[in-house]
């Protein structure tokens, strides 16, 4: 699948959140194009959301390939971890994901920053 018809689903997918949506395009020294879709204010997804994001990355057949958090703050009642999910497809298309995950002793809440597509 082309990146822009993935950039495209990923701003279809994100419509209901009502955001600003910047959509950049850079291209390294080798040519090779990629995007990078960022938020204006990170976007706010429940638990339940983060799945379907998930769901529709790998409906477009994608693997995760590799995922890290790092802890970011830690009280009793709150933690929250910064975290990348990385995924690729077998053209070696890639999907980056940015975020912060926040977990409280009731809910669990993802921030997106951006998306990397590569």
């Amino acid at each position: 699948m082309q990146k822009e018809k993935i950039v495209d689903k990923i701003k279809e997918f994100f419509k209901p959140k009502n955001q600003e949506i910047e959509v950049m395009i850079l291209e390294d020294v080798a040519n090779k194009i990629s995007y990078e879709v960022r938020f204006k204010e990170p976007i706010q997804l429940s638990e339940e959301e983060y799945r379907n994001l998930q769901n529709l990355i790998t409906g477009l057949h994608f693997s995760i390939i590799d995922s890290w958090e790092t802890i970011g703050d830690y009280t009793y009642e709150r933690k929250s971890y910064l975290g990348v999910e990385e995924y690729q497809n077998k053209d070696e298309t890639e999907i980056d994901i940015f975020y912060t995950r926040v977990w409280t002793k009731n809910d669990t809440i993802y921030f997106l920053d951006k998306i990397w597509i590569e």
